[in-house]
C-alpha cells in the first residue's frame, strides 16, 4: 500500500462489488471481516440508511479472514448483530475517498472516523464512515436494500444480520410491524406517515399483508394483466419486476 492509499471499511452499500467498481475503479478489497463492539443499524426514518453505532465500551477489534486469491474476499462468513457487524476491508487512494465522500454526504449526513484494528496480527488504522446521530431511526427502502443483499451475497455474508437490524431499527423508530400472512416474518411495516396502514417495503401502496421477499416473488411470478392487487398500470412495483426480469435475463 503506497502512502497515500487507506484502508476504508465497508458495511453497507459499498460491499456491493459492482458498485464500488464503478464509483472507486481503484479500489482493491483485502479482506473480510467481523467488526466487533458494533452494531448495524439504519437511520434516515423512511428509506434509511445503514450506519454502524457501538454497543459497548469494549476496544474495536477485526477479526481478519484471509481474502480468497481471486477475488480479495472469503468465501463464506456470518455475523450477527450480538456478534459484531461484517465487514469488507478495501483498499482506496486519494481520489476514491473524494468519491465516498461525495456519496455519503459528507459532513451533513455521515462523518469520517478512524479507528485502530487489529488486522493480520498488526494494529492498523481503518478509516469508515458513520451517520450523524441527528438522523431517526427507520426502514431501509427497497432498492438499497437490494443493493447492500447483492453485497452481501458477492462477499459471502450471512443476510440474517440484515433482518436483525431492520427489526433493532424499526422498533428503536417506533414503528410497529405484523407478521406476513405467507411466510409468517415479521416484516410487514406500518406506514411512518399513515399510522394503522402497513406495507411490504416503503413505498406508498396500501393493504399489503406479504413481507418484501414475498411480494418480490408474488410480482415476478405474477402476470400484471391478471394482478388481483388492481393496481396495473399505476403500481410502483410494475417497474421493479422489469428490473428483475431484465436481471434473470442478464443471467441467463
Amino acid at each position: 500500500m503506497t502512502n497515500k492509499n487507506k484502508i476504508y471499511l465497508a458495511y453497507g452499500s459499498n460491499l456491493n462489488l459492482q458498485q464500488m467498481g464503478h464509483r472507486c475503479p481503484y479500489a482493491v478489497p483485502i479482506g473480510t471481516a467481523t467488526l466487533k463492539g458494533y452494531r448495524l443499524m439504519f437511520r434516515g426514518s423512511n428509506n434509511a440508511v445503514a450506519t454502524v453505532e457501538p454497543v459497548t465500551s469494549e476496544p474495536v477489534t477485526i477479526e481478519t479472514v484471509e481474502p480468497n486469491t481471486d477475488t480479495g474476499v472469503s468465501p463464506t462468513m456470518s455475523a450477527g448483530v450480538s456478534a459484531g457487524v461484517p465487514v469488507l476491508l478495501w483498499e482506496i487512494t486519494p481520489r476514491c475517498e473524494e468519491a465516498l465522500d461525495r456519496y455519503e454526504g459528507l459532513p451533513r449526513l455521515y462523518r469520517k472516523e478512524t479507528v485502530t484494528v487489529d488486522f493480520k496480527g498488526k494494529p492498523t488504522e481503518a478509516m469508515v464512515y458513520i451517520m450523524n446521530e441527528v438522523y431517526p431511526y427507520g426502514q431501509p427502502g427497497d432498492y438499497y436494500l437490494d443493493v447492500i443483499k447483492e453485497g452481501y451475497a458477492s462477499v459471502g455474508f450471512d443476510t440474517a444480520v440484515l433482518d436483525e437490524a431492520i427489526s433493532a431499527s424499526v422498533s428503536a423508530s417506533g414503528l410497529t410491524a405484523k407478521n406476513c400472512k405467507l411466510c409468517r416474518c415479521n416484516m410487514v411495516w406500518e406506514n411512518p406517515h399513515l399510522p394503522g396502514r402497513f406495507h411490504a417495503s416503503s413505498c406508498d401502496i396500501d393493504d399489503w399483508d406479504i413481507c418484501h421477499e414475498c411480494m418480490v416473488d408474488h410480482c415476478c411470478s405474477t402476470n400484471c394483466y391478471g394482478c388481483n392487487l388492481g393496481k396495473y398500470p399505476d403500481c410502483r412495483f410494475f417497474e421493479m419486476k422489469k428490473h428483475y426480469m431484465a436481471e434473470d435475463k442478464d443471467d441467463s
